[in-house]
Parts: structure tokens; sequence; C-alpha cells
């Protein structure tokens, strides 16, 4: 039979070099990070865009690519609010002048992070081709203030989730996230 004693140390106990890989070797570990990392600014998000009227039903990043950002389930589930949110309130006092409403019924965001929008007017069945043309026009004039909206909200949320990882991969957090779960290491900086 044989005995081996092994030294076996707090990341605070290491040494400068040994330090350097403890942490290199985390920030490497396939489990450091696992997907539930950014709950809390995913939710967020979503609080925020159901504020200003938007019901998100999913949508898709990656953050290895800044074109991977997708969001095809957007539905606007309060016009009002919506509308007063992007500065739009003409379009509600047409809407009362007119006894009709906007109904936006497609918003979304493609891979290249531009947005898509489909709206139209209630009761357009009766008016005249001019009208139409009138129409087409107010369209145009809602859908190009709603594209970079919803445009810059997704490149806000993507800038925090980015600044978020970019935090969580750096020497600091992993050095606080080693010391405050008492892990240990070999002397060589290794996992115990």
């Amino acid at each position: 039979m044989r005995t081996q004693q092994i030294q076996i140390y707090k990341f605070n106990e290491l040494g400068k070099e040994e330090k350097e890989t403890a942490i290199e070797n985390e920030r490497t570990n396939e489990f450091y990070l696992d997907y539930e990392w950014f709950d809390y600014l995913h939710k967020d998000f979503i609080e925020e865009l159901n504020k200003i009227g938007v019901n998100c039903k999913g949508f898709f990043w990656d953050l290895y690519s800044s074109r991977d950002f997708k969001a095809d389930e957007l539905e606007v589930v309060d016009t009002q609010k919506f509308l007063k949110r992007i500065g739009l309130n003409k379009w509600l006092v047409m809407n009362g002048l007119r006894k009709e409403k906007t109904l936006i019924y497609h918003i979304s965001l493609s891979e290249y992070g531009e947005a898509e929008v489909e709206i139209d007017f209630e009761n357009e069945d009766n008016i005249s081709d001019k009208e139409h043309e009138e129409r087409a026009k107010e369209r145009d004039e809602i859908e190009n203030n709603i594209k970079p909206f919803i445009e810059s909200k997704f490149s806000e949320f993507y800038s925090k989730l980015y600044k978020d990882y970019d935090y969580l991969l750096s020497d600091e957090a992993i050095r606080e996230n080693l010391e405050n779960n008492d892990c240990e290491f070999n002397k060589d900086g290794s996992r115990y």
C-alpha cells in the first residue's frame, strides 16, 4: 500500500503564473458560461418591449456574429402605446378623425439587423384612388419611423449582451468567480 499527500491551493494562494493558468483554464472550460448567463438581460429586454406595447415571442442571436441577430415574432399588442413611444402621435389623432386604427401586423428584424414592418389602415375598402395613394405615403412614413426605432432597440440589447459577455470572459470576472466559489487547485494552477 502506498499513501501520497498532495497540497491543495485556493486561488489567492497560487503564484502569478499559476493564477494565469487557472484563469485561462476556466475561460476555455465549456461549462464556465452556461446558457443562463444572459437570462436577466433577456428578461429585462422582453419587459422593456412589453412596456412599449410589443410582445416579443422569440428572437435569436449569436454573439460570434453580429449579423446573426433575428426577431421574427414581434407582435404589437398596444398600437397606441407603441405609436406614442415612437413619437407618432399625429397618427393617433388621424386615427381618431378617421375613426379607424393603424394596424401594425408584422415587425421583424432580419439576420442583418434590418427591421421589416408591414402596416395597414382599417376601413380602406371604400376610399378613392387618390386616398389610396395618400394612405400609401402615410404607410411609408410610419414604417420609416418604426424601422430605426426597432433597430435601435435591438442594437442596444445586443450591445448590453456583448458587453456582459465580454466582461464575463475577462480576467477580473473569472478571478472573482474562482475566489467566490472557493475553487481548489493543484500547484500548477489546474483544478483539483
